[in-house]
């Protein structure tokens, strides 16, 4: 399954020296416990940093083995592509 979670949701907890770190996601009104690889989960924490909380969003791809838990996840950081404003100009003819 896959997952677009706001970035402002995605909670610090230590990941150093495991190889997959339980965070819990939460879309809507529903939770996951999440088992999110330890490196993808750094990562996405890095560029979260970077991009900020505005400027991306993130993707959680998982397997969910029973209701409400999620396994194998992986979590990658896609920025947002800045918004474009098409100017149109009027010509006024001065007759």
């Amino acid at each position: 399954m896959t997952l677009v979670i706001d970035p402002a949701s995605l909670t610090r907890v230590s990941s150093e020296g495991k190889k997959q770190t339980k965070v819990i996601v939460t879309v809507g009104s529903m939770k996951f416990d999440a088992m999110v690889n330890s490196k993808s989960y750094r990562k996405a924490l890095a560029s979260l940093d970077e991009l900020g909380i505005d400027g991306c969003s993130i993707i959680l791809q998982a397997t969910m083995t029973t209701m409400g838990k999620l396994e194998s996840c992986g979590l990658a950081v896609q920025p947002k592509a800045p918004k474009v404003v098409e100017v149109v100009s009027s010509e006024v003819d001065g007759e």
